[in-house]
């Protein structure tokens, strides 16, 4: 229930505002409610494993130095927990397509490939910081900070601007690609962006296992500083 009531409660909140004409948002072809959640579940998918990756070396601090054990286990666990909530957060999506008439395309049996392109851009852009973050806690406060604002520079609630300023800051945003690009393949809307969503894959692919050189150089170093 928690791992589906946030996202659902996020994107409900956005649906009343639109419908109420607090604000007006434009979805193109795409029910609202469903260009919403869509944006959501994918946006919460990169959030939930980006910061779960910067807890869990204080998540497991009390036994690092006592315990010999591998330590990319840590991360593994990590990361499949956070594919476990992004799976169940994601079968929220599923009433909601048929409620919306979103009509069955070939191009939904590619929408899991943008749920994992979230997991792994999170997982490696938390992989990077990890070590800095796990001696200074502020590093993560300044993170969560980071992704509040970086919500509303990201299309999760409204499209892709067609022109302008604010859309090339968005397009610099590599969240941006995965979460417009797996919306269009879910929706069946022409938006997606392939080129850019493999690039971006394809970086934090790179990133990911220069990530876990990184960290298996650095974890004993690390230990050491954390049981002083």
């Amino acid at each position: 229930m928690w791992l589906i009531v946030p996202p659902l409660a996020n994107a409900l909140t956005w649906v009343f505002l639109n419908n109420q004409r607090i604000i007006s948002i434009d979805s193109g072809s795409v029910p609202y409610p469903l260009f919403v959640m869509t944006g959501t579940v994918l946006w919460t998918a990169f959030n939930t494993s980006l910061m779960g990756m910067l807890g869990v070396v204080n998540g497991a601090r009390a036994f690092l130095g006592k315990v010999n054990f591998p330590h990319e286990a840590l991360l593994y666990s990590s990361f499949l927990k956070s594919v476990v909530d992004a799976a169940i957060a994601s079968l929220m999506l599923v009433p909601a397509l048929f409620f919306f008439h979103a009509g069955l395309h070939s191009s939904m049996a590619l929408f899991p490939f943008a749920v994992l392109a979230s997991l792994v851009l999170g997982f490696s852009a938390g992989l990077v910081v990890l070590p800095i973050a796990a001696l200074y806690s502020d590093i993560s406060r300044g993170i969560q900070l980071v992704l509040r604002f970086g919500f509303f520079l990201t299309p999760v609630i409204f499209l892709l601007p067609s022109k302008g300023f604010s859309r090339a800051l968005m397009l610099a945003n590599p969240v941006t690609p995965v979460i417009v690009t797996g919306r269009a393949w879910l929706t069946g809307s022409p938006e997606a962006m392939p080129a850019s969503f493999v690039a971006v894959f394809a970086v934090s692919l790179f990133v990911l296992f220069a990530g876990l050189v990184f960290y298996k150089v650095t974890m004993p170093h690390l230990i050491e500083r954390l049981s002083s």
